[in-house]
């Protein structure tokens, strides 16, 4: 009897540590694939003119791409070098037309993330330099964790990339927390927030797509971090435009714990501009 009870204890001690073998290399595996990120609850959304892709049922269904290691030169959300694993968007966007069957002609394509921000590119401009990933995990973390411990609610699932530009082209955004794409016909993102026949608003127009609509809509186009600044009533008929540039300038002297960065690159007659076009916009409200 005690021979056969320690053949029995020897055996589920063989049974274990196969076990435990076997859940290894099942985890050194999947590590060396992708690594999964934390889904987070987003629709898709494909037909006509415009397509709302989720990038975690993108990357992660049965087609999914293969990581890889990214070497950034200057990333500046961290002002150095970094090193990031992840997928190159050029490979990204042919899953996507490969999946979907996407038409990607005339496109822009907004990088929506969980907290609102929303910047946009077109299509030709993602795609055409090859330089641009979206990653999932920081290398230079001495974990196993993607991101550090201060980092993950922000940065987690997907943050966009980009090699070898120069530090001050802003014309390329940088949106960490990214978990959809969509794109969207060019046409018909500028019907809704170009005020038609009027040159002397374009001034203003152009200055709103590069620094404001990435976080504030209009007539529903662009981020939701911030308010809509057209709809139902249009920003400047409850603010004064004095109050609307020193807020710009300076959330924190007006609200407490903004989330707002102050904007410091644009000058008065700037900010003047953008009003401006925002007046305009009263009579293109949806």
């Amino acid at each position: 009897m005690k021979r056969f009870i320690r053949q029995t204890i020897l055996a589920n001690i063989i049974l274990l540590m196969a076990l435990t073998l076997s859940i290894a290399r099942c985890k050194e595996n999947t590590n060396n694939s992708v690594e999964k990120s934390t889904p987070i609850d987003t629709k898709e959304k494909i037909d006509g003119n415009e397509a709302e892709i989720d990038l975690y049922n993108l990357l992660h269904g049965k087609d999914s791409l293969s990581s890889i290691i990214v070497d950034i030169d200057y990333d500046p959300y961290f002002n150095t070098k970094k090193k990031y694993k992840g997928f190159l968007i050029n490979d990204v966007i042919a899953l996507a037309i490969k999946k979907y069957g996407l038409d990607t002609t005339n496109k822009l394509v907004f990088f929506e993330c969980k907290d609102g921000y929303a910047p946009f590119m077109d299509i030709s401009k993602v795609v055409s330099t090859r330089n641009g990933y979206i990653v999932f995990k920081d290398l230079d973390e001495k974990n196993a964790k993607n991101w550090n411990d201060s980092l993950i609610g922000k940065f987690s699932p997907y943050y966009l990339v980009w090699k070898n530009l120069p530090k001050d082209d802003a014309s390329y955004v940088w949106p960490f927390g990214l978990t959809k794409l969509t794109l969207t016909e060019i046409n018909e993102v500028y019907n809704a927030i170009l005020p038609t026949g009027n040159q002397s608003v374009m001034k203003g127009f152009d200055l709103f797509t590069n620094t404001c609509i990435r976080c504030h809509s209009i007539n529903q186009i662009g981020g939701t971090m911030g308010p809509e600044f057209n709809g139902p009533k249009n920003i400047t008929e409850y603010w004064k435009e004095d109050d609307i540039i020193n807020f710009a300038k300076d959330p924190k002297s007006y609200r407490y714990n903004s989330r707002m960065p102050p904007i410091t690159k644009l000058s008065d007659a700037d900010f003047r501009d953008i009003i401006s076009y925002l007046k305009q916009m009263k009579m293109y409200k949806l």
